[in-house]
């Protein structure tokens, strides 16, 4: 049976501008299991990448209720999610945000920093995540001398250090030509048969069909919850969409 790892319960988000609240997300419950890879659509606005926000615990809810892997993240302190985040989340943005004079590896090895991993285990895990991500030939490079989606890569080597609980992706795939891009989709495919969770927001419908479920957000609400359906020998995508409302917590 699924495990869930993400349980909303009537999400809500406000934010102020000015005098004015505008209201991002209006009452989301859904349940993401362990071992899914979503994507959430949905146009410009629309609230997609606020909900990623929160789930990523870079954000705190308005109003409703987030458990995180059976535990409750709604009001934690940002010292607490920003442990969280460090322990349990790997984050993938649509530029790969590397820093310029550190070198691949380096890049990579910044989480376990930060999670005071020492010197000799930080090297051999973050050299096991850029072999996982095809660069081993490229650790001792600066990221002006990569390509983009080398970048991207790295960024991604970077997201899994830690042996994250959450791959969370924002356009990973935005700033990329079409054949780089689907270099990353088929290395996010991997990742999941090897058993990440990924939650990715995208604006191509083309990307988004790559996943196993597909949520539509409108005006902070959400719109739809379908599952992609696979072919018999599981290794194409059908364009068929299969509506699951039993995964949807009302």
């Amino acid at each position: 049976m699924s495990e869930p790892l993400i349980q909303l319960f009537n999400l809500s988000k406000k934010y102020s501008v000015g005098e004015v609240f505008v209201e991002a997300l209006r009452g989301i419950s859904l349940v993401i299991n362990r071992g899914e890879w979503v994507a959430i659509v949905g146009a410009s606005g629309s609230g997609k990448s606020t909900l990623l926000h929160l789930m990523g615990l870079l954000d705190s809810p308005s109003a409703g209720r987030y458990l995180l892997d059976s535990h409750d993240a709604t009001g934690l302190s940002n010292d607490a999610r920003a442990t969280i985040r460090n322990k349990k989340i790997g984050f993938v943005l649509q530029n790969a945000n590397l820093l310029a004079r550190h070198t691949a590896i380096e890049n990579v090895e910044l989480p376990l920093i930060y999670d005071g991993v020492s010197a000799k285990l930080r090297r051999e895990r973050a050299t096991a995540a850029l072999t996982t991500v095809g660069l081993a030939h490229r650790f001792d490079h600066w990221p002006q001398q990569l390509s983009g989606g080398e970048q991207q890569r790295v960024a991604l080597a970077r997201a899994l250090v830690n042996n994250p609980t959450l791959i969370l992706a924002d356009e990973p795939t935005g700033a990329l030509d079409s054949r780089t891009g689907g270099e990353i989709i088929a290395l996010l495919q991997h990742l999941h048969r090897m058993g990440h969770t990924i939650i990715m927001v995208t604006h191509d419908p083309n990307v988004a069909q790559h996943a196993t479920r597909i949520l539509s957000i409108g005006d902070g609400q959400l719109v739809s919850d379908e599952v992609v359906a696979e072919t018999m020998n599981g290794t194409a995508r059908d364009t068929q969409r299969v509506t699951d409302e039993s995964r949807v917590s009302q």
